[in-house]
């Protein structure tokens, strides 16, 4: 999911997407080429493993 707009959808988006997230995992704020995105992992997978920087990480 790409993110724009204002700090309030940024928290938004990243509280969506923690809470639907099903299982442990994570969910990340990454910074992907010149976008930042909101995404999921599952278990030990990482943003790193998928050439994006990690931001912010919350443990789900």
């Amino acid at each position: 999911m790409s993110v724009v707009g204002s700090t309030d959808g940024l928290i938004a988006a990243f509280k969506a997407e923690d809470v639907g997230h099903f299982g442990s995992g994570w969910a990340a704020l990454n910074l992907a080429k010149v976008k930042l995105e909101i995404v999921s992992y599952h278990d030990a997978d990482t943003p790193v493993a998928h050439d994006a920087a990690p931001l912010l990480l919350l443990d789900v």
